[in-house]
């Protein structure tokens, strides 16, 4: 447990950090994802509305979370869809009982291998703009220290959508979520390139790409441009991680 309070300490300080500085909201929510995955033991997701009324994909802590998400974004049913649908957290111990729930959902995240489903709302004032979803391999109860970790998380995910300015925040919150969903887009992009260019796979790309950011000190989408622009070449960012 000692270890467990010392983690969530590391993980509240780096996400804190960042919104006390300069910061790109898609790296923070990152942060979140990851540390989410790291104190709970389940992979992890953000899933946020857009202003048009749709669910995208924010963050996740990897590829088999990610494929979650969009699970939810395409079927439109999910306990993230009901944590947005009525603001309050959603708890599914065990998924094999919500297939009436969530037919879709259900079945399918069944065979992507989860088997407990929690999804955390993210607020902003008395709206509910998305979620912060985790899922785990096995059927898990999630304890009362582990659930406020959670919600602490994801009022620092709202916190990093809606900085700097409170008085405004609402007008800027349409355009900061367009922009993250949109820097995600090309950092996505870049991983396929980067992929594609190497013998890396697409998680091992993401990697490599936000390892390379944090050591030259670029926020990732950044980067991302650069590699879909042609100015950095694949193999400089993928430099150590390739087969020799």
């Amino acid at each position: 447990m000692d270890d467990q309070r010392n983690t969530m300490v590391a993980v509240f300080a780096a996400v804190t950090a960042h919104l006390v500085d300069e910061y790109d909201a898609g790296a923070v929510l990152d942060l979140i994802a990851e540390g989410s995955a790291e104190v709970l033991q389940a992979d992890a997701g953000i899933l946020l509305r857009d202003a048009g009324g749709d669910l995208r994909v924010a963050a996740a802590s990897n590829e088999s979370a990610r494929l979650a998400e969009m699970l939810q974004s395409h079927t439109d049913e999910g306990p993230c869809v009901d944590t947005i649908s009525t603001g309050d957290l959603v708890r599914v111990a065990d998924l094999r009982g919500a297939e009436r729930r969530w037919p879709l959902f259900t079945t399918a995240t069944l065979r992507v291998g989860y088997a407990s489903v929690y999804s955390v709302p993210v607020h902003v004032e008395d709206e509910t703009i998305g979620g912060l979803n985790l899922f785990c391999r096995t059927s898990t109860v999630l304890g009362d220290e582990q659930i406020r970790f959670a919600r602490v998380l994801a009022d620092l995910a709202a916190l990093a959508l809606t900085q700097p300015s409170l008085r405004h925040r609402r007008e800027q919150l349409a355009e900061r979520t367009l922009a993250t969903l949109n820097d995600r887009v090309e950092i996505d992009h870049a991983v396929g390139l980067l992929a594609g260019a190497t013998d890396l796979d697409a998680a091992q790309a993401a990697t490599v790409l936000f390892d390379y950011a944090r050591r030259v000190r670029l926020r990732p989408v950044d980067v991302a441009r650069a590699l879909v622009g042609g100015s950095l070449p694949p193999r400089d960012v993928a430099v150590g991680h390739l087969a020799t």
